[in-house]
């Protein structure tokens, strides 16, 4: 503790993802820092344990992250630092931890060193590595609070980065040398920032060989910078100075402040699912500093979600990426989606697409998009998620993958093997659309009723349900599809007993008849269809109850039709989806004899949706005078629309200020697209 008078010594924290980033970023700055008195310390959020091992290093999986910790401790010692403390988060994935958790941990560090300079990676500028991103929004974040407690400096936050022209040089002799460095379009890949954004500019040439000896402790690390860098002592060169961006307080802006945001428009077809992903995506885009782009605006970059589950919808898919490229010939087009899964190639070749995206590559697709050259050089800055989404009511991803393998379907190749995503992590996300002013989520999943079941868990569903209404501030849940096998008892007795779960079910009946759903290989037969939805009818008042139906299936005779028609009188569905059977190519019902003509497919659909428009009318009737629970979506013209908790859609007397509220009003009147009520 300094003497009384004394002032007390200067503080340096570095905050980064890996073992050895502090030596790259802050290791002139330690060697030149230490032996002046200032006091440095280094946090890093994990040990390692991922990473690729050297050759020859004698580190095994097992011994990794010990390893790690012990390079890193003596490449600090070399620095002369012994301040050296890891978080406990795992290597690759960071950015999959609890946002609030890794905030913390920083704010944790932060309390304890008392630093009045802090330093991590500007994120996206050395690389866009989900891990390195996540750390520096979370010190970002920590740091804001940090900075509002009381201390004998005002603290500073500054961003550690390569300057474009290095990176070029680092390029070039590389090129020269044969070492081949990941692409820029690779979102993991170096990448510089431009030379004009730093604020600060080291000389640490008095001390490079000092740093390369640190680096040089950090044996188990392979990558292909360091044999670059031996090679006619480069390292000279790579340590002669180290550059920074001012954060906080700002000596001038990174951006300027005129600069409007870039924007981003989404087009996304489909299935729920793909609005689950679509709303994740615009979230992490505009966290890393994308607007919604709105009508009349010109978007900088385009994403469309596409779908091909049928011939129809692969066509419509085609369609609208060519639109789109043609629309706005100065963004970039990013497509993704099941299209995107099942003809990658045939997509790539359409004029105007930069970047195609499978299913698997969603989750990370900001840091996708944001590696494409174009987008790099656009006025991006890191920052808090917007609250603006694409849907008052958001979707929320469950789970994905199918195992069924339906005769007409291409989903199981599209998608993948049944995942279902960790409860807490669903939690979390639910929590998050909370806290942005969300108040009904939409549960989704291709197979949503099986939930739990790829990790051997029964009636996992019901308990996801359970923790989900438990969330304070969290006013409806819905529920998208489930098949009938998985209506089971304590699914409808949530629905029925919990008034925050939405009192309707869609439930895919497909066809009525069970020779039909056999060639389709659907899990149950009409028998069950009936029982598991009659009962959920029975035990809950005012079920909406909606259905697929597929109208024309092969070697389906006029006499099946007439059993799905029956079927559907039966039940009285509330809504009717229904389809004419399309020959997807690769679908073992394409190749089936008896194919039904169209014309005859044609009047079995009219048939049908005559049919379900009489019965949605019916139950909208049956509302007239009772109340209505209702979340509204949009207002103009003195006239409100929502959606009741049973998926009626309502119009009634209101303005602006009822939009993103649940409110109760009375059934007045009735035809088959809605309902007019008074408040």
């Amino acid at each position: 503790m300094a003497e009384a008078g004394e002032a007390r010594p200067l503080v340096l924290l570095g905050c980064f993802a890996h073992p050895d980033d502090e030596t790259w970023a802050l290791g002139g700055s330690f060697a030149l820092l230490v032996p002046k008195g200032v006091r440095c310390a280094a946090w890093t959020a994990t040990r390692g344990q991922a990473g690729e091992i050297a050759d020859g290093s004698g580190a095994t999986r097992e011994t990794l992250s010990q390893v790690r910790e012990a390079e890193e401790r003596a490449a600090m010692t070399v620095l002369g630092v012994t301040d050296v403390e890891f978080g406990e988060f795992m290597d690759g994935q960071v950015s999959d931890a609890d946002p609030a958790e890794l905030v913390g941990a920083v704010q944790r560090a932060l309390e304890r060193v008392r630093p009045d300079v802090v330093v991590t990676m500007e994120p996206g500028g050395v690389t866009a590595h989900p891990d390195h991103v996540a750390v520096s929004v979370a010190v970002l974040a920590a740091f804001a609070a940090y900075a509002q407690s009381p201390g004998e400096r005002e603290p500073r936050l500054y961003y550690w980065g390569v300057p474009a022209s290095q990176m070029a040089r680092f390029r070039e002799v590389a090129a020269e040398q044969g070492v081949e460095l990941p692409g820029e379009d690779d979102p993991f890949g170096p990448r510089g920032t431009p030379d004009e954004r730093f604020t600060c500019w080291v000389d640490t040439s008095p001390v490079a060989e000092q740093v390369w000896r640190a680096l040089e402790e950090h044996r188990t690390q392979a990558d292909p910078f360091r044999a670059m860098m031996r090679a006619g002592e480069l390292w000279r060169e790579v340590f002669a100075a180290t550059a920074f961006v001012r954060v906080h307080p700002v000596a001038r802006p990174v951006v300027p402040e005129t600069a409007p945001a870039p924007k981003v428009a989404f087009k996304t077809l489909g299935c729920r699912l793909n609005q689950a992903e679509s709303e994740r995506a615009l979230e992490a885009l505009g966290a890393k500093g994308f607007d919604l782009a709105h009508a009349g605006e010109e978007p900088d970059v385009v994403v469309i979600n596409t779908c091909t589950v049928t011939r129809e919808s692969t066509a419509s898919s085609r369609r609208l990426i060519r639109k789109t490229a043609e629309a706005h010939p100065g963004a970039t087009v990013v497509v993704t989606g099941c299209y995107a899964v099942s003809d990658p190639e045939v997509v790539k070749a359409i004029p105007g697409v930069d970047l195609v995206v499978d299913n698997e590559g969603k989750d990370r697709l900001a840091d996708l998009v944001t590696a494409v050259p174009r987008v790099r050089r656009l006025p991006l800055m890191v920052r808090e998620a917007p609250v603006e989404r694409l849907r008052t009511r958001v979707a929320i991803k469950a789970q994905t993958g199918c195992d069924e393998w339906c005769t007409f379907c291409i989903i199981p190749r599209t998608r993948g093997p049944l995942k279902s995503y960790p409860e807490d992590e669903i939690v979390a996300d639910v929590r998050r659309q909370v806290a942005r002013g969300v108040r009904e989520v939409v549960l989704t999943g291709v197979h949503l009723g099986k939930y739990g079941e790829d990790r051997g868990e029964r009636e996992g569903l019901a308990r996801l349900v359970d923790r989900l209404t438990a969330i304070e501030g969290l006013v409806r849940l819905r529920l998208s599809s489930v098949l009938p096998v998985q209506v089971t008892p304590a699914l409808v007795g949530r629905v029925r007993d919990d008034p925050k779960v939405c009192r309707h079910l869609h439930v895919p009946l497909q066809a009525g008849d069970d020779e039909v759903l056999e060639r389709m290989h659907r899990p149950y037969r009409v028998a069950e269809f009936l029982d598991r939805v009659e009962h959920a009818k029975a035990e809950i008042p005012g079920l909406g109850l909606s259905t697929d139906v597929i109208v024309g299936f092969p070697g389906e005779t006029r006499e099946q039709f007439a059993a799905t028609l029956r079927v559907t009188e039966r039940v009285g569905f509330s809504k009717l989806h229904v389809f004419r059977y399309s020959q997807r190519p690769d679908t073992p019902a394409a190749t089936m004899p008896e194919q039904v003509p169209e014309g005859e497919k044609k009047a079995r659909a009219r048939e049908l949706i005559a049919l379900g428009n009489e019965l949605r009318r019916r139950f909208h009737e049956a509302h007239v005078g009772r109340p209505l629970s209702v979340l509204v979506e949009t207002a103009g013209d003195g006239l409100a629309e929502g959606t009741s908790d049973n998926y009626i859609k309502v119009r009634f007397p209101g303005g602006p200020d009822l939009v993103d509220r649940v409110v109760t009003v009375r059934g007045a009147r009735a035809d088959n697209e809605g309902m007019e009520a008074t408040p």
